[in-house]
């Protein structure tokens, strides 16, 4: 679980904020995690509404969300390509050439 990391103290926008490592990544890259579950609605209102093209590579092995949220996306944009691959949260370790391929693909 993210929240389970230790805690590093960091400096952002002038102010001391503590986060984990993995809060710090998503922060950093713009990913959810489990502390912008609030946000999720919000985020899926969105999809529903606009219907973005949608890639979504999943590592079978996913410890930190659970096993059927790769396809909860079709929910809401129904035309999604859900791919899973063999690896876990941090898939491109070991299946970098696969979602290459599905990546190259995706944007053609």
């Amino acid at each position: 679980m993210l929240t389970n990391r230790p805690k590093t103290k960091i400096l952002v926008d002038g102010g001391d904020l503590d986060e984990t490592p993995d809060q710090k990544l998503a922060r950093v890259c713009g990913w959810p995690d489990r502390t912008s579950v609030d946000a999720y609605p919000k985020w899926q209102a969105w999809m529903r509404e606009k219907q973005p093209r949608l890639l979504v590579i999943w590592g079978k092995y996913e410890l930190s969300f659970d096993p059927s949220e790769p396809e909860a996306y079709r929910r809401d944009v129904p035309k999604a390509e859900v791919h899973i691959v063999n690896g876990g949260h941090f898939a491109l370790d070991t299946a970098a050439d696969q979602i290459a391929q599905l990546v190259r693909s995706f944007m053609k």
